[in-house]
């Protein structure tokens, strides 16, 4: 019998991390399934927890591979590259940078609202998972700022607009 690792190693690499990004990705899912219902109220409040902690990662990621969060659009940079990282390549941003203050993820693509869709989950449940990983995510990556949803795919709407923009701004609104 042979090792395993070599076995894996026949395996294109892309095709690896294809694999592991929808699983990735549907394991939310699958849980929602699982467990909603069951755990009633005390799952919405649980798996926000679970998808803050996950945020909390985001900045030892962006540490480990380099990557910058000086400003707004460097923020979105890294945040689109940790989500692929973390969830596969089937996510389609394009990164609007307004200004050093001011950017804009546009998602055209997300393998979470996919997932949903594919496999009779509840696509409104995607919404609480993102809001929870992506604010967190902006503000431990740089605490002068926050990201604020103004569209969502799972929510209806065509894609999905994160805005980060400086705390300031936000609270003075």
């Amino acid at each position: 019998m042979g090792s395993g690792s070599a076995g894996i190693r026949k395996i294109p690499e892309e095709r690896r991390h294809e694999i592991a990004g929808q699983l990735a990705s549907l394991l939310p899912v699958i849980y929602d399934l699982a467990f909603r219902e069951l755990m009633a109220d005390d799952f919405a409040q649980r798996e926000r927890e679970i998808w803050i902690e996950i945020g909390k990662e985001v900045p030892h990621l962006a540490g480990t591979c380099h990557l910058p969060c000086s400003d707004a659009p460097r923020i979105a940079d890294t945040i689109s590259v940790v989500r692929e990282l973390l969830f596969g390549s089937e996510f389609k941003s394009e990164i609007l940078d307004l200004s050093p203050d001011t950017a804009v993820i546009l998602t055209k693509r997300c393998p979470f609202l996919m997932r949903a869709q594919e496999t009779g989950g509840v696509a409104e449940h995607c919404f609480t998972r993102c809001l929870a990983f992506s604010v967190t995510a902006t503000e431990r990556l740089n605490p002068k700022y926050t990201l604020r949803f103004v569209r969502a795919m799972c929510m209806g709407d065509r894609n999905c607009e994160g805005k980060i923009v400086l705390k300031d701004s936000v609270e003075d609104e």
